[in-house]
């Protein structure tokens, strides 16, 4: 499956609370709701109904062990942000 936006490849995924057992459409929709992305939209993007990413978002938040989407936001951006910088204190 190729990704059309932002997308957590499962091989660079080492991040905190259940991020390895997201699937790879899951990590697309997380970056997408991560970019403040709305179902309807995230759904537009990825060809699928609002009701699946719907159900892939409530599946996300279970899995990451949080409450709501900004705390998945949260978590997200901070993955990226650290992977994206890593290294970078040194220069």
């Amino acid at each position: 499956m190729a990704a059309t936006e932002g997308n957590f490849p499962a091989t660079e995924l080492s991040g905190p609370r259940g991020w390895e057992r997201l699937s790879e459409r899951q990590r697309q929709i997380l970056s997408l709701l991560a970019s403040g992305k709305t179902n309807p939209e995230i759904a537009s993007i990825v060809g699928l109904s609002k009701y699946t990413v719907r159900h892939h978002v409530s599946i996300i938040l279970r899995t990451l062990n949080v409450s709501n989407r900004a705390e998945a936001m949260v978590l997200a951006r901070e993955f990226m942000r650290t992977k994206y910088t890593k290294g970078l204190e040194n220069i």
